[in-house]
Order: C-alpha cells, then structure tokens, then sequence
C-alpha cells in the first residue's frame, strides 16, 4: 500500500509540475520554517541552516553544525576557545555574523565572509541557497502540492474501502473480462488490494467504486 501510494504521489506531483511552466512567478514568501543541511560531516560536524518566515519575510536565521549524537558545535566551549586562538574567530561568532547577512538581506546579496572563517563561509553560501530554494519551491507549487495531498488522501480512504466476499462480479457489466475473470479468482477483500491485481486497470477500480456505491449497502 505505502509504495502505491508512494508512486501516485509522484505521478500527481510530475504531472502538476508540468503545468507551472504556464504559470506566473509569485513574490511573497510562505511563512514556516525551512531547513537546509549538509550532505555529509566535516571534521565531526554536519552544518545546517534553518530560517522562520513569517508575514512574508524571513524573521530569523539560525546557522550552526551538529555532531552525530545532535551535540550542537556552539555548545562546545573547549571547541570555540581552541578556534578563537588559532582562527581569531569562533562558531558563535561567524556563525551569527552570516545567519545576520542573511537575515539583513533577505535572502538577496552577497554574504561577505569573516577571517578565519572562510570554510563555513563556502558551507553557508551553498546551503543559504538550498533553503532559499525550498522557500521558492514552496511558493511555487503550495496550492499543486495541497491539491495532491488531498487527493492521496482520497486514494488511502479508497484503498480501505472493503468489497464483500461473496459480490457477484458477473453483476458488474462494465468490468473488461479480462479484470472480472481476475477478480473472481484472486476475490480481493478491499479496493486497495484489487487496484494491485494484474490485468485489473483504474478503470476497472472505477467502475468497482461506483458499483460498491450504488448497490453496495444491497450486497450480502
């Protein structure tokens, strides 16, 4: 069930997606949070952006790294005392210093970078712009997306909905034979479970809802 579910999620979202190419740009942001983080660690650490929209503009920008317990990198004292006398700078620091440039410039502009730093300056240009991405993303396709949603949600209540053991298939003219002849032998007990048999098209599954509605409540 989850990788039907899975693969129509995919398809509606590809198909909506097409669509956009005739729709205009939108300019204001969606308000939530948006989080961008690195692929991999980097010497212990995987860093990380996470910026809060609201009213339309980003109100807050957190920059910082974690390690693999979740051990936040501005937590570690002994860390930003070793950084501050050999780099001249320290995580809470640069840090705040780049989450600030962004914040500032909402998201336009150079981030100019702070000495000692230049690493997690690389690091937080890349994924200042993956969370700016998925803040455009959002904007772009939130009511395609809702829309999908909605109707996967549909299909889930769909696929739960039960067919009695004994329903005559033979009652049901609109099926194709072939869908009828595989119906009767695999007898499915929900309309989920008959949408997965072979030579059973959507169609047919349509047909089958339509059916169940109408005379269902008169089946044994």
């Amino acid at each position: 069930m989850k990788r039907t579910v899975a693969m129509l999620l995919c398809l509606l979202l590809t198909a909506s997606l097409l669509l956009l190419t005739a729709c205009g740009d939108q300019t204001e942001l969606q308000d939530g949070y948006y989080t961008a983080q690195a692929e991999a660690f980097s010497h212990g650490w995987k860093e990380y952006i996470t910026i809060l929209v609201k009213g339309g503009s980003i109100v807050s920008v957190e920059y910082n790294a974690e390690n693999a317990s979740g051990f936040i990198k501005s937590w570690d004292n002994a860390y930003m005392q070793t950084m501050l006398h050999t780099n001249g700078t320290y995580p809470n620091e640069y840090t705040r210093y780049y989450a600030n440039q962004l914040l500032e410039g909402q998201g336009e502009g150079a981030i100019s970078a702070i000495s000692g730093a230049s690493s997690s300056h690389g690091t937080f240009q890349l994924l200042a712009a993956a969370v700016l991405e998925q803040v455009e993303i959002e904007i772009k396709y939130e009511g395609y997306i809702l829309r999908q949603k909605r109707q996967v949600e549909q299909f889930r209540k769909m696929e739960k909905k039960l067919i009695p053991q004994e329903m005559n298939y033979d009652d049901v003219s609109s099926l194709r034979l072939e869908a009828r002849q595989h119906l009767k032998l695999f007898r499915p007990s929900s309309i989920g479970q008959a949408s997965r048999i072979s030579g059973v098209s959507p169609a047919d599954i349509s047909v089958l809802l339509v059916y169940l509605e109408r005379y269902g409540k008169d089946l044994p």
